[in-house]
């Protein structure tokens, strides 16, 4: 049944599109800076797949993006989104990873010999499959890991409309990601965060709720026995869902308080709140990421008529009579790492395995607005009163509308010696990489 699926390497040449370009930098550009325009072809929208994304080797010598074909198709079954990968130490070569439609969700295993990614084969709620497949990272090759065509254990209908994310345990054994698991008759049906046993080939939902439409699952890279185990996980209070599984903005939000965030561990169990938001002042930005292998995690915050800062939290245990009090969850730990920036105003970030490494896009001061975020770096001790300190490094010159892929997305290499980002300065979403930075001390 499943011999139809390809297993040889994808059959396109590869590719070197890299451009040198100096003429982007900005007059307040620190010296010394290389930028780099990765892809340039007209073949499709190109954008880096998230930042807290597994997608690099370990080695930072190579990384995973995304092509998309027909951007805006959604129907997951005809979306034509290809990976590619991205040789840096190679000139930038580009090789065409996977060609199967569907493709979603792509993760990097820990020792950089896999990359697994799924097929999301549902052309409605309840209908369909997803397969995960992996493909090796030396030969290209491809095989199917696993199969799912009927509902997962304790669930009621088969998943469907996979999220673009998928996240790797920090051991390489457990994959998670979401879906939803909605019938398609009835509107507000639930969706669920999925794990998958990568060595047993098993999978099953840990959680599900119509609150989890947009969860951004996220493992803890920390590699200690207890916190690999752990998982970040959004929560869309008020969000309303339609039969499809989309959401449904014409109807009100049915909780004004928004978004929190939370932590349960991958077997359903311990489920724990982060301290941010939910007090009717300050409303997650639904932007957070752990702090590479560090046991605490990063938030951007929205706060009324002022500013949107990143703050740090460990979370507190969830009081099961009121479990969503987000910043005054009891026993949870916050650190305003902004307190000593005048007006911050972050949007996406994300940060270095040793988790003292920031890469961030911020509006540039005065302009009301995100186009042409900034893109900064920064540095955050790894101690419990620590404070963010950042450097500006260039103008993105993306317009930061829809798509996503407009919005710059930045990360840094494992090694923190480059950036990574989107923009589409040139008319066309692209994606660019800058070296030669230092970290504010």
């Amino acid at each position: 049944m499943f011999d139809t699926l390809p297993k040889a390497p994808v059959d396109r040449p590869v590719q070197c599109l890299a451009d040198e370009r100096p003429d982007l930098l900005s007059p307040d550009s620190p010296a010394g800076l290389r930028l780099v325009q990765i892809t340039n072809d007209a073949s499709g929208v190109h954008a880096h797949v998230y930042m807290e994304s597994h997608i690099f080797t370990p080695d930072s010598r190579r990384l995973v993006f995304r092509r998309i074909l027909n951007h805006g198709e959604k129907i997951p079954i005809n979306i034509r989104q290809d990976y590619l990968l991205c040789d840096i130490a190679d000139g930038f070569t580009i090789r065409q990873l996977t060609d199967e439609p569907g493709a979603t969700a792509p993760a990097i295993t820990p020792d950089g010999r896999f990359m697994y990614y799924l097929l999301d084969q549902a052309p409605a709620p309840d209908r369909g499959r997803w397969v995960l497949r992996r493909v090796c990272l030396q030969s290209f090759r491809r095989e199917t890991v696993l199969v799912i065509d009927n509902p997962l254990p304790g669930t009621r209908c088969r998943p469907s409309f996979c999220t673009t994310l998928s996240s790797m345990s920090a051991d390489g054994e457990r994959l998670c990601t979401s879906g939803y698991l909605g019938d398609g008759v009835r509107p507000n049906g639930p969706f669920g965060v999925v794990v998958f046993d990568l060595a047993r080939a098993t999978a099953e939902a840990i959680m599900e709720s119509p609150t989890f439409s947009n969860a951004h699952p996220q493992y803890c890279r920390c590699p200690d026995p207890e916190s690999k185990h752990d998982i970040l996980v959004q929560e869309n209070h008020g969000d309303q869902v339609g039969a499809d599984g989309r959401g449904d903005r014409t109807l009100p939000k049915t909780d004004a308080s928004g978004a929190d965030v939370h932590v349960i561990r991958d077997d359903g169990t311990q489920f724990r709140t982060m301290p941010w938001g939910r007090d009717g002042q300050e409303f997650c930005t639904g932007h957070q990421c752990w702090r590479g292998r560090i046991p605490s995690a990063v938030a951007g915050v929205s706060r009324v008529g002022r500013d949107v800062p990143v703050v740090e939290g460990k979370p507190g245990p969830a009081d099961s009579s009121a479990p969503h009090r987000g910043r005054e969850t009891p026993g949870a730990v916050r650190n305003e790492i902004c307190r000593e920036m005048p007006l911050p105003m972050f949007s996406h970030f994300a940060f270095d395995p040793t988790g003292t490494r920031f890469v961030s896009d911020c509006m540039r001061p005065g302009a009301g607005n995100w186009a042409n975020a900034q893109i900064v770096v920064g540095s955050l001790p790894d101690t419990p009163d620590a404070v963010l300190k950042v450097r500006y490094l260039l103008e993105s010159g993306t317009s930061f509308q829809n798509p996503q892929a407009t919005h710059p997305h930045p990360f840094p290499s494992p090694d923190a010696t480059k950036a990574f980002f989107n923009s589409d300065v040139t008319g066309q979403p692209q994606i660019w990489m800058v070296e030669g930075f230092e970290f504010p001390e």
